[in-house]
């Protein structure tokens, strides 16, 4: 079975017999998209353990927190039981140990705590459409506070939905963000920005008049 078929029958198995959240979806459609992407291998039945092992790695190198890391790993692993219960791939998931979450960091947030952020923000207003859009930018890419200010409109590939991100030590990397962060960002870009782009600024998020 091609890769990206197995990952769509997951997609729509977690969507309607799990009955999993469009927010839970869209990061397990960024999760995997990151890693079928790194794998680059074209049939499902070719994956084996030590790609999410590599997968694993490469997330630690990249110096993605360790919150990002067992999220991802996670999703991952959900993907690969799936295709063990398919009976697509023969590996024993159970056997993998994941990454530990260092015991300074805080407690992951639920789905339920992120969703409640995420709709926090007056989408009838200019500065609540800006902030949802960053928001759901951060989230969907796992940039960083600073590289989503920084964020120019030339790192921004509307089309292919592909964030072309510079981070630390001027090493570039180019992130997808689906269609859910997709959709925030061009309401914003369109709906608000051009009103406040008065100095034709270069970059994407600009400040924006507060209403009551």
């Amino acid at each position: 079975m091609k890769i990206n078929d197995a990952y769509q029958r997951f997609i729509e198995m977690m969507l309607f017999e799990r009955n999993a959240s469009l927010l839970t979806i869209e990061c397990y459609k960024k999760d995997l998209s990151l890693f079928i992407n790194f794998v680059k291998k074209e049939n499902a039945e070719d994956l084996q353990i030590n790609d999410l092992k590599n997968f694993i790695s490469e997330l630690s190198c990249d110096g993605k927190a360790a919150t990002t890391i067992i999220r991802r790993a996670g999703t991952v692993k959900q993907f690969m039981f799936f295709l063990q219960k398919e009976n697509i791939i023969n590996i024993n998931t159970s056997s993998l140990a994941m990454p530990k979450r260092n015991q300074h960091l805080p407690d992951v947030l639920s789905t339920e705590e992120v969703e409640e952020i995420f709709s926090s923000p007056d989408m009838n207003k200019d500065e609540g459409k800006r902030d949802r859009a960053m928001l759901e930018i951060m989230y969907a890419s796992g940039m960083r506070v600073s590289e989503l200010i920084n964020l120019k409109l030339k790192q921004v590939n509307i089309d292919l939905g592909i964030l072309k991100i510079i981070g630390k030590g001027s090493k570039e990397r180019h992130v997808p963000i689906g269609d859910f962060a997709k959709e925030y960002l061009l309401k914003y870009l369109y709906e608000v920005r051009g009103k406040y782009d008065i100095h034709r600024s270069q970059f994407v998020f600009l400040i924006v008049e507060a209403t009551n």
